[in-house]
Order: structure tokens, then C-alpha cells, then sequence
């Protein structure tokens, strides 16, 4: 009887081992499994949004095509010395060309930044390059943009006049490194952006509205 226990026992160890092999193999090849379907989902998603961000990485360096030949003129948002017009440019710091989609405007930190004519506030935002941003929906197609900003004063879905405080210059966001205090004016035309000099009112003598 007792031998026969033994060998019951054995047996049994034996089983536990085997199942237990069995079992870690079946886990591991679970998780094998599960490793490869999410690295294919993740290869899959990369090659998604391949086109997306090729596109983002390589904007600093593609010059808009967008033409404007006719449209409104728009108030200035601030009044100041224009430190960077649009197009191409070296950045300060890192002395590499970019093309810039805006006007860069001196203005002391805290100044008001009014909006260049009336619209919807259609995004507020804090963007690592840009800062703080305040994003206007205007007639025709037409929106603006005020970056750098210290302080945003508007929300999103407010309908602004034309003048109103929509923010306060600031020094805010990576791409201002490197540059004088100022304001980021982004201009838009169907949702690309466009040279904001020929379409806004840079008259020092205005200096009132400050």
C-alpha cells in the first residue's frame, strides 16, 4: 500500500509538472500573440498617420501656395514695430530657415491684443510652440490667429466685435525663443494661412485704441 501511494504521488507531481508546462506555454503564447496583434495595430496606425505628420514635421519648411487677390481689410490687433514678416526666415536661436505664417509684432508683455474684426472665438489653447492661442471665425472664409499671448480673455464660442480685447501679449510658447516680446498674428483664408500685411491696418497714428 504504501509503495502504491508512492507512485500515485509521483504520478500525480508528475501531472502537475506536465499541466503546468502545458499551461506556461499556452500563457506565453497568449502573450506572444498578443504582443504581435498590438504591434501590428500599432504599425498599422503609424502607417495611418504616416502622411499626417510627415506633413507637421516638415511644414517649418513648405511655403504655403494659398493666393489672395482680393478681401477686407482688418484693423490691427496690436500697434508696434513688425520684428518678422511672413515668409521665409532664420530663427534667432537656431539660425535654421523656416517659413513663417505670420507677422511678428513687439509688444510689451501684458499689452491688450484686440481682435481685427468681429467673429467667433472658435478655439483657445495652450500649443507647445505657439503658447497660448486665440483662434477668431470671421466672414468669408476668413479667421485670425494671436499667439505668444500671456493671457487669453476669451472663450470658445464667444462672438467678439471688432476691437474687443480677445487676450495680453506675452512671451509664451518655444517658437518665440530666442526673439523680443511679441505678438504671433496669424492670418487664414479657408483655413490656410495667408500674408496678414497687405489685408491689416498697421497705422501707427491708431496707437489710441491701446
Amino acid at each position: 500500500m504504501a509503495l502504491r501511494r508512492a507512485i500515485w504521488i509521483i504520478i500525480y507531481l508528475l501531472a502537475l509538472a506536465v499541466a503546468s508546462l502545458v499551461l506556461e506555454g499556452d500563457v506565453t503564447g497568449y502573450l506572444t500573440g498578443l504582443k504581435k496583434r498590438v504591434c501590428q495595430v500599432k504599425l498599422s496606425q503609424v502607417a495611418q498617420e504616416l502622411p499626417e505628420n510627415l506633413a507637421r514635421w516638415t511644414a517649418p519648411w513648405r511655403e504655403e501656395a494659398v493666393e489672395v487677390t482680393s478681401g477686407p481689410l482688418f484693423s490691427a490687433p496690436i500697434y508696434g514695430e513688425v520684428i518678422a514678416t511672413y515668409g521665409w526666415q532664420k530663427h534667432p536661436l537656431t539660425k535654421l530657415p523656416y517659413f513663417h505664417r505670420a507677422l511678428d509684432i513687439f509688444a510689451e508683455v501684458g499689452t491688450p491684443v484686440r481682435a481685427v474684426a468681429p467673429g467667433r472665438v472658435s478655439r483657445v489653447n495652450y500649443g507647445v510652440t505657439l503658447g497660448h492661442t486665440v483662434i477668431i471665425q470671421h466672414e468669408a472664409g476668413w479667421s485670425s490667429g494671436y499667439a505668444h499671448l500671456s493671457q487669453t480673455l476669451a472663450e470658445e464660442g464667444d462672438f467678439v466685435a471688432q476691437g474687443t480685447v480677445v487676450g495680453k501679449s506675452g512671451t509664451s510658447g518655444l517658437l518665440r525663443l530666442g526673439t523680443k516680446p511679441h505678438l504671433h498674428f496669424i492670418l487664414y483664408y479657408q483655413d490656410s494661412p495667408v500674408d496678414p500685411a497687405p489685408w491689416i491696418l498697421l497705422d501707427q497714428s491708431r496707437r489710441s485704441l491701446q
